[in-house]
């Protein structure tokens, strides 16, 4: 009797694939030194192949700072325009005298004795009061290698004539030092003016202002010691560099 061998059943195994949902997430990672931004599937990230950042250029120096521009140095002279003279026509009020240099022998005219100026109400007498008239101004804004032009009225003050005058234009230093020689001397002779009718003179300097000129000195005397009384009257001075 032949004994079988009992059938041995395989069990089938029943494999069950169960699947899952995943839902993606996206993750955005910013890779430094790539310039770029990628979007990858965090479920497929095992199976994308890995990315190597290349390294980019390094980036460049921060520019330095500009050094600030040291400012042009100021001029040593900066010159004046238009009129120089400082109330050349003696019509200030009240000082009538403002920025002028007077001595005992000047003072005003007198309308009442028939005085007239060459225009406004003012002008100077020179020599009315002592024998010796002095007046004089240091213009400020006068500069090197410039040149000027100086103008002035004069008339006799009384019929019987004029003594000279004397006028005289100096350079001088920053503290009023007298440089070289007066770049003008003008000489009004005597009985050359008519009474109460203005002279223009118009005189230019012949040579620049030298090296360390800051101002002008302009004077005009007269001397009335032989014969008081014939002093002369002087308005609107001027002085333009051209």
């Amino acid at each position: 009797m032949i004994k079988r061998k009992p059938s041995s059943k395989k069990c089938k195994s029943t494999k069950k694939t169960i699947k899952e949902k995943y839902e993606p997430v996206y993750i955005t990672l910013n890779l430094h030194n790539c310039n770029t931004s990628k979007i990858y599937n965090r479920n497929r990230l095992h199976s994308q192949p890995k990315l190597e950042c290349k390294k980019g250029k390094p980036a460049p120096p921060p520019p330095k700072p500009k050094e600030p521009k040291c400012p042009e140095p100021c001029p040593s002279c900066i010159p004046r325009r238009g009129e120089l003279v400082i109330n050349g026509g003696f019509e200030n009020k009240p000082d009538q005298f403002l920025g002028w240099i007077i001595n005992a022998g000047v003072g005003a005219i007198k309308p009442q004795y028939g005085d007239i100026p060459h225009q406004g109400h003012n002008a100077v007498r020179l020599g009315s009061v002592n024998t010796r008239g002095l007046i004089y101004q240091d213009v400020p804004g006068i500069c090197p290698g410039m040149f000027y032009q100086l103008n002035f009225f004069l008339s006799a003050a009384t019929k019987c004539g004029n003594k000279s005058v004397f006028i005289l234009m100096e350079f001088l230093d920053q503290n009023r030092n007298r440089l070289h020689n007066p770049v003008l001397e003008i000489l009004v002779p005597e009985d050359s003016l008519t009474n109460e009718t203005f002279t223009l003179f118009i005189n230019a300097t012949w040579v620049p202002a030298p090296p360390e000129t800051r101002f002008a000195r302009i004077s005009f005397s007269t001397d009335c010691a032989e014969r008081a009384g014939r002093f002369v009257h002087l308005d609107d001075v001027s002085l333009i560099a051209i």
